[in-house]
């Protein structure tokens, strides 16, 4: 079980640069667009990559990235309507596990804050879940386990890091009260 939103990452030294407010040239697949990047002091979307096939994420500090993250995506998955977003019910979340698995055929894993109440909330068997200090209460998250599939969070020291999330519409799902 892995409470992380997205793959951890740690930059390795040489491609680390000093006093940079971002990390350039990530290379990704522009049919993934639009992709959700982190910036110097929040999250931000990005509507496709350079001609290049690239984009950058602003590098910041770590806490709160992961919530800031999910509640993008529930505000625009809201917006654009792109079906990813659910009440916190027994159907909610199927729709939620249905919304994911409609794109990939992986297993999933669903996150959870430790204080949601999921009384009366039926969560297949077969679905891994976990814990996490970093998601609200009374919302939980429907992400592939292997994190690669949704994003990537860079480590570039002890509390910096830059933020990718690549398949923003199709790779989580948010079920909230």
């Amino acid at each position: 079980m892995n409470p992380n939103l997205l793959d951890i990452v740690p930059l390795s030294p040489q491609k680390k640069q000093a006093n940079t407010l971002t990390l350039e040239d990530i290379n990704v697949n522009p049919e993934l667009a639009p992709f959700l990047v982190s910036s110097t002091r929040s999250v931000a979307f990005v509507p496709f990559a350079s001609h290049k096939k690239t984009i950058r994420a602003g590098i910041r500090s770590r806490p709160g990235i992961e919530s800031e993250m999910v509640a993008a995506v529930v505000d625009a998955g809201s917006e654009f309507e792109w079906g990813n977003v659910h009440p916190l019910t027994t159907e909610g979340v199927q729709a939620c596990l249905e919304h994911v698995s409609s794109y990939i055929s992986v297993p999933l894993e669903i996150i959870c804050a430790a204080d949601t109440d999921l009384e009366g909330v039926e969560i297949p068997e077969h679905i891994q879940q976990t814990t996490a200090k970093w998601l609200p209460k009374d919302a939980l998250v429907v992400v592939p386990a292997d994190r690669t599939y949704l994003g990537t969070l860079w480590l570039l020291g002890p509390d910096r890091v830059a933020a990718v999330i690549h398949n923003v519409s199709r790779g989580m799902a948010v079920a909230w009260r």
